[in-house]
């Protein structure tokens, strides 16, 4: 506040309610709309003042309880071999909860806790004869005042869950039973294209779902697509971890675990398939089993590459989040149609849809 006026200025901001209080304390020009700095140092006294005289029954009644207690501390007898303290209990310690009545008619029922009595030590009746103070009292009624407007918001959780419903039965189709002992692959009632079950999950494109079963290379079992029995919208899908491949065709099956452990004597004498364990990645640090080599039933005798599309369909439908290979992201974009930005011409692209995709 130095050199106040010489170079450096202040500016008062104030909410409205106490810009009227400021214009009602002042004394002269009381029909001025114009606030001037003695106005607004009037104001910020009387408030000072108010503020002492609200809270002079609260400084009393902590006299009052120092006084109380430096009392008990010296009417204490000092003898070391018999210590009494039941008369620093009495001063000392105060009730943990009180009744209405002693929280709102404490001089009648505690007498000796009233502020009022504050006026019996010298040095406590010297300053509230200072501030102008007669009686003190209201202070337990302020104080529960206090806590009733000290609102807590209560909040009720109600869970409204789905209707339950009943769980689908599972069974192994006899087009799986024909396909792992005779290597015949029959797609329509038990063996359906991967991609058309997804018509059942809710917000799900048709048209990303149009191609025909002759086209996709990744096939899903009835007993995969089925977890609820009756027509529902809504379906949840099983997680993919296990893939039963056909030799000598780039097509792909995904079975149950229920058909899975069915079958799995057939399996490993099969010479038509082969059972792959498979996971998606959906963190960088997690192993790869997209190139199906990981466990195999019957095992590998030497690693097999399999086709980019295939593994692209299967790493859709199972969520992968990430690829291995920049060959692999590369072979992702080509099958859904994006820029993958491998050519020279394509940087001056929006590196999303090619134009011949559109």
């Amino acid at each position: 506040m130095r050199q106040l006026g010489q170079g450096q200025s202040v500016m008062f901001l104030a909410p409205p309610a106490v810009d009227v209080a400021i214009k009602a304390a002042r004394t002269s020009d009381v029909n001025s709309h114009a606030v001037k700095v003695i106005d607004i140092l009037r104001w910020t006294m009387q408030e000072t003042c108010s503020d002492l005289l609200h809270h002079a029954p609260h400084w009393a009644q902590q006299g009052l309880e120092y006084k109380t207690r430096h009392m008990a501390m010296q009417a204490m007898p000092h003898e070391p071999s018999t210590p009494d303290i039941s008369a620093l209990k009495v001063a000392w310690l105060q009730p943990e909860a009180k009744s209405i009545a002693g929280m709102y008619d404490v001089d009648k029922l505690h007498p000796e806790l009233s502020s009022n009595h504050a006026f019996q030590f010298a040095d406590l009746t010297d300053r509230l004869n200072l501030l102008g103070i007669q009686r003190v009292a209201g202070i337990n009624l302020d104080e529960e005042q206090e806590r009733e407007v000290s609102h807590e918001r209560e909040v009720e959780q109600e869970l409204q869950r789905p209707p339950p419903r009943k769980p689908h039965k599972p069974s192994v189709h006899k087009d799986v039973k024909q396909l792992v002992s005779h290597g015949t692959l029959q797609v329509g009632s038990g063996i359906l294209s991967a991609f058309e079950t997804l018509k059942a999950v809710r917000y799900w494109p048709g048209s990303l779902a149009s191609s025909s079963p002759a086209d996709t290379q990744l096939l899903v079992t009835l007993d995969f697509s089925k977890t609820l029995d009756g027509g529902s919208d809504v379906q949840s899908l099983k997680p993919v971890n296990f893939v039963l491949s056909i030799r000598r065709t780039a097509v792909l099956v995904i079975l149950s675990q229920y058909e899975v452990n069915e079958l799995l004597p057939t399996i490993r004498t099969s010479p038509h398939v082969r059972l792959h364990l498979y996971s998606p990645r959906t963190s960088k640090s997690s192993p790869r089993f997209d190139d199906l080599a990981f466990y195999c039933i019957p095992p590998l005798a030497s690693s097999s590459q399999r086709a980019s599309n295939m593994v692209s369909q299967l790493n859709i439908f199972a969520g992968q989040l990430y690829p291995s290979t920049y060959y692999e992201y590369c072979a992702l974009c080509d099958y859904l149609g994006l820029d993958s930005s491998k050519h020279p011409r394509s940087r001056r692209r929006d590196r999303f849809v090619t134009p011949a995709n559109r």
